[in-house]
Order: structure tokens, then C-alpha cells, then sequence
């Protein structure tokens, strides 16, 4: 079965997400687990960040709504967000200012490929555009967004893809502008484990993949960390792959020596600082009795 084709913004001045779209696999959280939980979107962070805010407030009581009457929808918390065809996403482009992303203009537009059996649900972003940021009386248009309802406000619905899949990055132009971001903006003793990480992605490793997770500190306390993965580091089915692939006359000009010949230089290896994007949060009190972190947190 061909690929299912889909459209996405990726913010590359963002670090990890440049880094993740260098190595050109995108994976949404339920896709990948360590411990009993996912990891949780990057779209959320900024939520989560400012968990004060009508927007925060909102976005909470979606995924509490979804968690007790739509489990079979995908969470916006776990879900990577995606449009159909490039119209939409242009469409949604227009309606960024409204959402607070900046990021979505034609240089971070990216094509996508996803398994066509893919899990997704499919909504009306009309709804957030139109609601995310107000106080609202009560919460019917989010049973109305969660069931896919037309948002009546607007001329014509702006379909967002909620998707649980590995989306493969079609190209090379987005990437390799978000190699140049981390070249110009990290330490040169990155570009090593960088370069590993897009061979691993190649090899279908997730050697290097890097994710935001909710981790608990306390009664209602909780940070958001990022854990990049190392398990194939010593995995030595990988790592005789990696071998055999490095060996390959073949791949000579799909490697790039001059970052791996870094290591030897600098006598070692480093990887993205992510504790400055680190934070704590606590859910709003409010809220703290019927939203179940637990689906979304690790211990």
C-alpha cells in the first residue's frame, strides 16, 4: 500500500526539533515508549510552560473531556498534529497569529510520509481558533471539536490530523537548514552524535531520537525533561549494521565524515543541553481533581 502524503510545520529554530528533523523521522509519542508511558508533543510544551493562561486552562480541559467521553480520539497531547494536503496547511497558516505560532510560514513547511494504516482522528481547527484563548461559559465546543464537528464561525473548516505514526521528512531542503541551525547555534562537539543520529534514523534506529517527557516530582508537581535515546549504543545487532552500512562503497557520499572526524579532534562527543527548556508546573487547582495526568506522566 502507497504511503499516505501529509503537510506539517516544524519550528527548526527550536534545537531538538531541528535536531529531530535533521535525522528525518518524526515520531509521535505513542509510537515510541520508555518505561509505561509516552513521551508527549512538542506542540504542548508551551501549554504546559504557561499552564496559567485561558489557552493552558482549555487545552487541559480538552484532554479531560477526550479522556472521559472520546478515549478513542487521539490526544492533542500525544498526537503529531498534521494537514491533509499543502492548501490546508496554508489555510492554517493564516490562522497561526491566532494560535501563537510563528513558525508556521513556508520555510518550516514540511512533506510528509506515514504508514497509510495509520491511527488518526480528524477535526475542525476552526474550534481552537475560535475558543482556545476565551474564558468560556461552558465547555460544548469542545465535545463539538472532539466529534468532529464544522466549526459554524468560518466560511470552510481548516482539517487537523491528530496522528499516531513515524512520519518520514520527504527532501532536504528543511533539513538541512535545520542542520545549519544546530551547526551555528550548539557546540561543535554535538555535530559527532548529530551525524550518528541521522545514520540511525537511516538504519531505522532510534538511536538519538529525542523527546519531551512529563516527569513526577511530587503530590501535583511535575517537570517536563527531555531523554534522548541511547539504547543501541551497545546494541550489537545496530552496531554490526552500522558497521556493514559504514564499510559500503556505496554510502560514501551519504555520510558525512567530516562530523564524525570531529570526534578525533576534540578527543570527544556531546549532545543537545536541553535543561535550559526544562520547567515545573502544577495543575491549576481547579482542575487538579478530575484532569488524570497519570495517562501522560512518569514517576
Amino acid at each position: 500500500m502507497e504511503p499516505k502524503i501529509l503537510w506539517t510545520y516544524l519550528n527548526i529554530a527550536d534545537p531538538i526539533v531541528a535536531w529531530e528533523t535533521y535525522r528525518g523521522v518524526l515520531i509521535s509519542p505513542d509510537c515510541y515508549r520508555i518505561e509505561d508511558n509516552p513521551a508527549i508533543s512538542f506542540w504542548q510544551l508551551k501549554f504546559l510552560k504557561n499552564i496559567e493562561s485561558n489557552k493552558s486552562i482549555n487545552e487541559l480541559k480538552l484532554e479531560m473531556i477526550r479522556q472521559q467521553f472520546y478515549s478513542q480520539k487521539i490526544s492533542r497531547f500525544r498526537g503529531f498534529y498534521y494537514f491533509e494536503d499543502r492548501e490546508t496547511a496554508e489555510k492554517a497558516e493564516k490562522a497561526a497569529n491566532l494560535w501563537g505560532v510563528g513558525y508556521m510560514n513556508p520555510f518550516c513547511l514540511a512533506q510528509v510520509a506515514i504508514d497509510a494504516k495509520s491511527l488518526y482522528s480528524k477535526m475542525d481547527s476552526n474550534w481552537i481558533t475560535y475558543y482556545l484563548s476565551k474564558d468560556n461559559a461552558n465547555d460544548d465546543w469542545m465535545h463539538k471539536y472532539w466529534r468532529g464537528d464544522i466549526c459554524p464561525h468560518f466560511d470552510s473548516p481548516i482539517w487537523e490530523l491528530l496522528v499516531v505514526a513515524r512520519g518520514y521528512i520527504l527532501g532536504t531542503e528543511l533539513r538541512s537548514r535545520a542542520y545549519e541551525n544546530i551547526k551555528n547555534n550548539n557546540p561543535t562537539t554535538i555535530l559527532p552524535m548529530l551525524e550518528q543520529a541521522r545514520i540511525a534514523a537511516w538504519l531505522d534506529s532510534d538511536l538519538g531520537h529525542t523527546a519531551p517527557y512529563i516527569i513526577q516530582l511530587g503530590t501535583n508537581r511535575y517537570k517536563v525533561g527531555f531523554i534522548m535515546d541511547m539504547h543501541d549504543a551497545k546494541n550489537d545487532n545496530y552496531l554490526h549494521r552500522l558497521k556493514q552500512y559504514m564499510e559500503n562503497p556505496e554510502n560514501k557520499s551519504r555520510i558525512n565524515y567530516e562530523d564524525l572526524k570531529l570526534i578525533d579532534r576534540y578527543n570527544k562527543f556531546s549532545v543537545l543541553d536541553a535543561r535550559v527548556k526544562s520547567f515545573e508546573f502544577s495543575i491549576p487547582s481547579n482542575l487538579n481533581m478530575h484532569f488524570d495526568i497519570k495517562k501522560l506522566s512518569h514517576k
